[in-house]
């Protein structure tokens, strides 16, 4: 548990998931604006490059993470499923790319696009569902949770920082639930 807390790379992904969260929703709206209409389609796409962007980010962080953590960059038996899982998402998303730099039809990459936004969801799901079950493993055995989401201080008037510090403790207790299972 201390080596999940005290890597350098823990305050990194804490700080990219949402990011990369909210440049998801943004960038489907674009797609589906995109679908709708037959417009917008630079927009769409720089807000695609820019979501693969961060997702590669995300996954060169997470594996120097998972290296402090665990030993090693990739499928280490803790973390097998993540790393499983987000190997679709990564080349899903990547595809996009390859698909973009051969120039395939505009209408072919919004659905290509869509396709990696499904697998972004159903990675991020598993995630979720693991910290749902994990929580409820450490209440059942007694434990208690303190500060499970962010934004459920009882404060709507929080700074960026109170905000980071919160996800960041978010994370710790979620690595705290990992290791009970």
């Amino acid at each position: 548990m201390l080596r999940r807390q005290k890597s350098k790379w823990m305050p990194v992904q804490a700080f990219l998931a949402p990011v990369q969260f909210v440049i998801f929703f943004i960038s489907l709206a674009l797609i589906i604006y995109f679908l709708s209409t037959g417009r917008g389609f630079w927009l769409a796409n720089i807000s695609v490059m820019v979501k693969v962007f961060v997702l590669w980010v995300m996954a060169i962080t997470g594996a120097f993470w998972e290296k402090d953590v665990f030993g090693h960059y990739a499928f280490a038996k803790e973390f097998w499923w993540e790393d499983f899982f987000s190997t679709f998402v990564l080349i899903s998303h990547t595809l996009y790319v390859i698909g973009f730099f051969l120039k395939w039809e505009e209408m072919t990459l919004a659905y290509v696009a869509l396709v990696a936004y499904l697998t972004y969801c159903i990675n991020a799901y598993q995630f979720v569902r693991k910290y749902v079950i994990n929580r409820q493993k450490l209440k059942s055995h007694g434990y208690t949770i303190a500060g499970d989401m962010p934004w459920a201080s009882g404060s709507l008037n929080t700074t960026k920082a109170e905000f980071l510090c919160r996800y960041c403790r978010l994370l710790k207790n979620w690595s705290v639930m990992r290791r009970a299972e």
